[in-house]
């Protein structure tokens, strides 16, 4: 990988020697996991009361932080796949299924109790990053390369399950308000394609001005700030108990890289999700569900397609937050009426 040297820090050189190669790449992704300055304390009456707990999810969102059953376990990991690469225990998914019922009434038991303390474990807080190379050129910069997180299959499969009761939850009440079409059962990005085709062709048949932007967001999983996951959490009435048991999954977390020389010594990562775990898409779409809503809010935009008995408004702002603070990228947002 590339390093400055040090006489002149606008001067890259390739770093071969296995102990630099090591420092480098733990420097660099800490910068990439670094902590998150929010604007938390200044927020608009706007984002307020967007953020403001919605008070009448509570009662269903109780069945999330039940005690974990034989049952629910046991359909929980039939439904792993059992092709994914183990964390750092060595124990997979195909050994997972064959445990004996001893073993798994103690690993229910565990999980349980980590649930209702609000304590993770430290192997559960600890992963290996991989660079999975991008169809981009690399340019020796390991920044230009995709991150995936192998992390313990014991605490992925616990929360496989949180994801599946919140999920379920989500869906059937209909809790999550912003446009997205991601993470929930049933979901799909195919709806979306084909309205905005469908808005392309009205535009052209009918000589309309369309502006139809896309965003790349790089290192989405990496950006999230927990500070703000934790108020998106709270805001859709999920139990104190269980919004603290997952901001303790990633707050300071232990991460070490993959290299040709070995795993790095590794270093402590202040904010972003792991991705690789069956929560961190769930997680994301909550984090950016308040930002949704808040466009949604905005009037008098957006593209217009009449149709016999309907109207369909098609929403092409600008805007991305990190934390609470607004930056310019693109975002398209579609509604029905």
């Amino acid at each position: 990988m590339l390093v400055n040297e040090e006489s002149e820090g606008s001067t890259k050189r390739l770093a071969t020697e296995l102990g630099e190669v090591k420092e480098a790449v733990d420097n660099d992704f800490a910068s990439m996991f670094r902590k998150r300055n929010t604007l938390e304390n200044s927020l608009t009456p706007l984002w307020q009361q967007i953020y403001e707990p919605a008070g009448k999810f509570k009662e269903v969102m109780e069945a999330t932080i039940e005690k974990v059953t034989m049952e629910e376990w046991n359909n929980t990991v039939k439904d792993l796949n059992k092709n994914l690469t183990a964390g750092l225990s060595g124990i997979n998914y195909k050994i997972i299924p064959q445990l004996p019922e001893e073993i798994v009434i103690l690993l229910v038991k565990f999980g349980n109790l980590t649930l209702q303390t609000g304590l993770i474990p430290k192997a559960w807080k600890t992963s290996i990053i991989l660079s999975i190379p991008k169809p981009t050129n690399f340019e020796y910069n390991i920044l230009n390369t995709r991150l995936i997180a192998l992390l313990d299959c014991f605490r992925k499969t616990f929360t496989k399950m949180i994801t599946n009761r919140l999920s379920s939850v989500m869906k059937r009440y209909n809790i999550l308000q912003g446009y997205n079409c991601c993470s929930l059962p049933g979901e799909s990005t195919n709806e979306p394609i084909h309205l905005v085709n469908n808005f392309i062709e009205d535009a052209r048949e009918n000589k309309k001005e369309l502006w139809d932007l896309t965003q790349d967001m790089k290192k989405a999983f990496d950006s999230v700030g927990l500070e703000v996951l934790n108020r998106a959490l709270l805001r859709i009435d999920i139990p104190a108990s269980l919004v603290e048991w997952i901001i303790a999954l990633f707050k300071h977390r232990s991460l070490r890289i993959a290299t040709a020389y070995g795993l790095s010594d590794g270093f402590i990562g202040n904010d972003g999700i792991d991705q690789g775990d069956a929560l961190s898409l769930l997680l994301w779409r909550i984090f950016y569900d308040p930002l949704l809503v808040g466009i949604q809010q905005t009037k008098d935009s957006g593209y217009e397609m009449k149709l016999p008995g309907q109207m369909i408004l098609m929403t092409l702002l600008h805007g991305h937050i990190t934390g609470f603070r607004f930056q310019y990228v693109h975002i398209w947002m579609i509604r029905y009426f």
